[in-house]
């Protein structure tokens, strides 16, 4: 199973394969993106944006290529964006 991490400060997508075991596919998640909690972010039935739920409370870098991904798949409000790293995930990697 591969994922694209989409970096604040580059346009360009990085795949990983992430673990098939459900348990080390969520730590490798939370390691991407640096946080416990992962907040997930629905853009089509079958693609999801994973990203730091409390990235926002910390200092943090405006993730604009993911943000235009969120925007262009009205997955969230057209005044809001992302903070710090996501990844895109194939919905078999959510449980």
């Amino acid at each position: 199973m591969q994922a694209d991490i989409i970096y604040p400060w580059t346009h360009d997508a990085v795949t990983v394969a992430l673990p098939l075991n459900l348990a080390e596919r969520l730590a490798k998640l939370r390691q991407i993106v640096c946080g416990e909690m992962l907040q997930i972010v629905p853009l089509h039935e079958d693609t999801f944006m994973c990203i730091r739920e409390d990235a926002k409370l910390h200092v943090h870098i405006k993730n604009n290529e993911a943000t235009r991904i969120a925007h262009m798949a009205s997955a969230i409000d057209q005044t809001d964006y992302i903070a710090g790293t996501a990844v895109i995930v194939p919905r078999q990697a959510i449980p």
